[in-house]
């Protein structure tokens, strides 16, 4: 769904929600933790010595109550240099997480991988399609014969693979490539996001059940699932507190739809780090949240998912991540 979200969209524009930082993810006992992010999926440590880097994204895998980790309900894609390297730091990681749910299961072009908690993570080879981008394109030319221009070449067939951001930005085309969430609506989750952000969606469904995917940066998507069957509330549960940080280019706009939806949110956990209880308290930060995805007829909510929101003039936008693949 990703893949073709992409692939399918040809207007070169991404209004709204332009980059994903990071998930913020509850996990249990740091050791374990850090066992699991760093030496088995080989994400790369941050300076502050709590973030585990991927690419140009981060987990913020923050540990306030070990005693009830979080779980999403539904997946995260990861696109990762070197699978044949990931499977040998899970295999090494096996006896230091034995006890947990860690486990994987390995589909070759694929490997799916279960943290000790029960998070599941769908990893990508995106170590081709980088070198793919580093070869020499032979017999690329137009129709008159003649060369194509540089820029044309370097982007050829860019949407069409599991990589973020190929290109020369350091991050070798690894990342966060999607999240996906299990909901009772999808639709209506992808038109919230339409409504607020104005950002491009991608909708199919089969039967009762629907599919939706919607852009939040180049190469990169929330995916919503919903079918016949409502996601338990056990599973809810589980995730309750997980939240994603975005960068939009519409902030006053959106915060004031959202305002009018009584939807802005300041977290208590967060207090100290900003707070948004009025636009001019919003504005300070450069950013502000809220908590769960609505329908927009009649305000039910249909997701909780909080959202930290920030302006593309936030200090934080495009930062240096430090990343160091493990090959």
């Amino acid at each position: 769904l990703a893949k073709r979200a992409a692939e399918e969209d040809t207007s070169m524009e991404l209004p709204g929600i332009v980059w994903l930082e990071h998930i913020n993810i509850v996990v249990g006992d740091r050791t374990v933790a850090e066992s699991f992010y760093f030496a088995a999926l080989g994400c790369t440590q941050d300076a502050n010595g709590i973030d585990a880097n991927i690419g140009q994204q981060q987990f913020h895998i923050g540990s306030s109550d070990p005693t009830a980790p979080q779980v999403l309900a539904g997946s995260i894609g990861l696109a990762m240099p070197n699978l044949e390297a990931l499977r040998v730091r899970l295999q090494a990681a096996k006896p230091q997480l034995d006890g947990t749910k860690f486990g994987w299961e390995d589909y070759q072009e694929l490997v799916r991988v279960i943290c000790p908690w029960g998070n599941t993570f769908l990893i990508w080879d995106c170590l081709s399609e980088v070198q793919a981008d580093s070869t020499p394109i032979a017999a690329t030319s137009t129709a008159d014969g003649e060369d194509l221009p540089k820029m044309a070449r370097m982007h050829l067939g860019i949407d069409s693979g599991m990589a973020v951001r190929r290109g020369p930005t350091g991050a070798d085309g690894a990342g966060v490539r999607f999240v996906h969430f299990r909901c009772n609506n999808a639709h209506k989750c992808a038109g919230f996001y339409k409504h607020v952000f104005g950002s491009p969606v991608h909708l199919d469904s089969k039967g009762s059940s629907e599919v939706a995917a919607v852009a939040v940066g180049p190469s990169v998507h929330l995916l919503f699932s919903s079918g016949p069957e409502h996601v338990p509330d056990a599973d809810v549960a589980l995730a309750s507190g997980i939240h994603i940080c975005i960068y939009i280019s519409n902030f006053a706009t959106a915060f004031s739809t959202l305002q009018c939806k009584q939807l802005i949110w300041t977290n208590p956990r967060f207090r100290h780090l900003d707070q948004c209880d009025t636009y001019e308290q919003a504005v300070a930060s450069r950013q502000f949240r809220f908590r769960s995805l609505v329908d927009l007829t009649t305000g039910e909510e249909i997701l909780e998912l909080e959202h930290e929101t920030r302006t593309v003039r936030h200090c934080q936008f495009l930062k240096h991540v430090r990343w160091e693949p493990c090959t």
